[in-house]
């Protein structure tokens, strides 16, 4: 690993020494046939990825068989009884992080129903757009337009070919017309001093927000850009997932309060995954390249750890690179610490400059490293309740989950196919 990639306090060779020892801390011996038994009760991400774990001969110790008692504490979001005999009986921390970040992405995924309730207020809010301009087009982009939503997240909306195209008067003027529709919308705000000036918009129903623009072309293209890297990365969205919740419960994910963005997190994650031969060449060894317990806990390390945020910045072009902040960017005297990721759809836009505090993510990003590196089953707990509280949304969640039983149908599904 480069000297300018790993921060000051960092030993060049960590990265590399990380999952050695997380496979050294559990080494046991076993028979190929034992290894073989396990590996046919793992849960693939997608046909095409290879999880082979045929490298490591690494399992729990026999004291930390499975429990014969009803101790063990899951959290909410662990619906499916699958999973739980799963957790209890994997042979590694890092294969039972791996179910648990799966059966997390299912769980707070949306559903049927939620997905049709944002396609409904989509419907509803550009009719009354084209009522106004109908010559206009209104195009979804965001977390709803590439499945990467949470049921809390908002939908964003942008409107081409106005007249105007979104002039200030525009922009009151729809503003004005979606406040007339009280029996329909709940809270219409007009922000026009922001540089990117939009309206939000709180469907009185559902309570779902949208956030309306106008000429953002960007986003709209950056919709087709990411579908192709979670065609590409089968384990980009289980990860997204996971870490938006992180976030989220530390109120850092808000880049106007200077936390870290979907799209920051989410070409952090794509870079991680390109830059693993790099900065973990281990993972590969072991055959744990395509595990979500090692590719989290890796991203933690990393971001939290390893990555020296004073000089470098980060590319996914060209299958990913690390450049020399000050060769590419203005340098920020007061706020060196940064982090820089070029935007790849406009070079000359460095993402990650209004995220000052990112320090705060570092920070967080190295507690769950800590929290997920000492967990063991002995804990009575599962990995990423260490990390995750069962706050009133997923509470309210599970209790919805229980009354439809919708994600425990979707769970058995997927793991019989």
């Amino acid at each position: 690993m480069d000297a300018w990639l790993v921060g000051e306090e960092t030993q060049p060779t960590l990265g590399a020494q990380t999952i050695r020892t997380i496979l050294s801390q559990y080494r046991k011996k076993e028979t190929k046939e034992m290894v073989h038994k396990h590996l046919d009760d793992f849960i693939p991400l997608d046909s095409r990825t290879d999880h082979s774990l045929s490298e490591t001969h690494s399992q729990w110790d026999e004291s930390n068989e499975l429990d014969k008692d009803d101790s063990f504490v899951f959290p909410c979001w662990i619906v499916n009884k699958g999973t739980k005999e799963r957790i209890k009986r994997a042979e590694h921390p890092i294969i039972a992080l791996h179910y648990e970040i799966l059966e997390l992405e299912r769980f707070v995924s949306g559903t049927r129903e939620e997905t049709k309730q944002r396609k409904q207020l989509i419907e509803r809010v550009t009719e009354i757009i084209r009522q106004i301009w109908p010559n206009s087009s209104v195009h979804v982009f965001g977390s709803f337009a590439t499945n990467l939503y949470l049921p809390t997240s908002d939908i964003d909306l942008c409107i081409l070919s106005s007249p105007e195209n979104g002039s200030k008067r525009e922009l009151h003027l729809l503003a004005d017309v979606l406040r007339r529709k009280t029996n329909k919308m709940r809270r219409v705000m007009a922000i026009d001093k922001a540089r990117v000036p939009i309206i939000k918009v709180t469907d009185r129903e559902t309570g779902i927000q949208c956030d309306i623009s106008f000429g953002r072309t960007n986003g709209i293209e950056n919709v087709r850009h990411i579908q192709k890297y979670l065609k590409r990365y089968p384990s980009l969205r289980p990860l997204m997932m996971v870490i938006k919740c992180f976030l989220h419960q530390r109120a850092l994910n808000e880049v106007h309060e200077g936390g870290i963005g979907s799209y920051l997190l989410l070409l952090s994650i794509i870079s991680h995954l390109q830059m693993i031969p790099v900065n973990f060449p281990d993972m590969r060894k072991e055959g744990f390249i395509s595990n979500l317990g090692s590719l989290l806990l890796s991203y933690f390390q990393l971001y939290g750890r390893l990555f020296n945020y004073m000089k470098t910045g980060i590319s996914v072009k060209n299958g990913g690179y690390y450049y020399e902040k000050v060769e590419r960017f203005p340098f920020e005297i007061n706020r060196p610490n940064l982090l820089s990721l070029e935007d790849p759809r406009d070079e000359e836009n460095e993402l990650g400059r209004n995220s000052f505090a990112v320090s705060r993510v570092r920070t967080a990003f190295s507690q769950g490293y800590e929290c997920l590196f000492r967990w063991d089953k002995s804990m009575k707990c599962t990995p990423l309740s260490l990390i995750l509280q069962q706050d009133e949304f997923l509470v309210t969640r599970r209790k919805m989950t229980d009354l439809n039983g919708e994600h425990s149908k979707v769970s058995r599904k997927r793991q019989r196919s």
